[in-house]
């Protein structure tokens, strides 16, 4: 007897208590809390950051972690307006 699969992925809600600071020229601190309604296992959480001006990916990283919620980012650009986002 053949058995026929449907898998239909949805997100999860949003990450709470997103919070940037330890804010200098160079680097950030990022740190959060899964969301209020998860939808299932998180498997991993993603931070994308962005340059608002060109519209142009500065850093696409997946944390595996799935109890991480703290990430350090170095490397930053001066005078460099980004927008943060951040899913699992």
């Amino acid at each position: 007897m053949d058995t026929n699969y449907l898998f239909i992925f949805t997100e999860s809600g949003p990450v709470s208590e997103l919070v940037i600071s330890h804010i200098n020229q160079s680097s950030v601190k990022v740190s959060w809390m899964p969301p209020i309604t998860p939808n299932g296992v998180i498997t991993a959480y993603y931070l994308t950051l962005n340059n608002i001006s060109s519209s142009k990916f500065i850093i696409n990283k997946n944390l595996t972690a799935r109890n991480q919620h703290t990430y350090y980012l170095s490397g930053l650009c001066k005078y460099v307006n980004t927008n943060f986002g951040m899913y699992c």
